[in-house]
């Protein structure tokens, strides 16, 4: 009863701050985030309504924005490790559950209503329906000085090379080599940067 009570206490101190607007909620979302995630930077900037959970599982950098609406699972062994200098805009999504991993490096950008999953649904037993058939887990890294454009999906057990640009409303189900640019569905090489 007493796990009951503390999981709902911190539900709602977690429900008051996120919805908290101006400087003064970031403040508040700033020292209660470094209370909670597994390791924090400094200048962390979180908007408001954005959920990160469970703390234990999730590590932030220096220098961390993301504006709001964004989530950030990592429940059931998996984590989300996240470098310095980076920035989120609105309503992305992070989840590394079922064991997965995420990785992000050094001076991403990530434009808004971008999905990160690192799992997917098991669908091959007919006999059953796929919602019981439980989760495969794998690996997202992307690289240092990355720039993904919104609406970009990520699928598990890819790796987006240092220094690449995927383009707006691509789906990424395959590895990106380094400074290049990828776009379309499914992503495919578009050209080098330099």
């Amino acid at each position: 009863m007493l796990k009951i009570f503390a999981f709902e206490f911190s539900s709602f101190i977690e429900w008051f701050l996120n919805g908290f607007p101006g400087y003064t909620g970031m403040f508040m979302r700033r020292i209660y985030y470094k209370l909670k995630l597994n390791t924090c930077g400094d200048k962390l900037s979180i908007g408001t309504n954005t959920k990160i959970t469970p703390g234990k599982n999730i590590s932030i950098g220096d220098n961390f924005t993301c504006f709001g609406n964004d989530f950030f699972f990592a429940f059931d062994n998996g984590t989300i490790e996240i470098g310095n200098n980076v920035s989120i805009n609105y309503n992305v999504n992070v989840n590394s559950s079922q064991g997965g991993q995420v990785i992000i490096g050094n001076d991403v950008l990530i434009a808004s209503n971008v999905v990160i999953r690192t799992s997917s649904h098991v669908y091959l037993d007919m006999a059953q329906p796929i919602r019981t058939q439980g989760h495969k887990s794998g690996c997202i890294n992307i690289h240092d000085d990355v720039w993904i454009g919104s609406n970009v999906t990520i699928l598990p057990d890819v790796t987006i090379g240092k220094g690449s640009i995927i383009a707006a409303g691509s789906l990424v189900n395959k590895n990106v080599e380094e400074y290049s640019i990828y776009g379309g569905v499914p992503a495919k090489f578009i050209k080098k940067r330099l």
